[in-house]
C-alpha cells in the first residue's frame, strides 16, 4: 500500500527537479546574456 505513494511522490520529485534544472539553465543564459550586454556598453562608455 505504501510503495505506489512513494512511487507517486519519487515521480513528482523528479519531474520537480527536471523543471528546477531547466529554470536554472534559462536563468544561468539569461544572466550571461546580460554580463555580456553589460560588459559591451562598459567597453563602448570607456573608449
Amino acid at each position: 500500500m505504501e510503495s505506489p505513494v512513494a512511487e507517486h511522490f519519487l515521480g513528482k520529485r523528479k519531474a520537480g527537479i527536471g523543471v528546477f534544472l531547466q529554470t536554472l539553465s534559462i536563468i544561468f543564459f539569461i544572466v550571461i546574456r546580460f554580463y555580456q550586454k553589460l560588459h559591451f556598453l562598459n567597453r563602448i562608455a570607456k573608449v
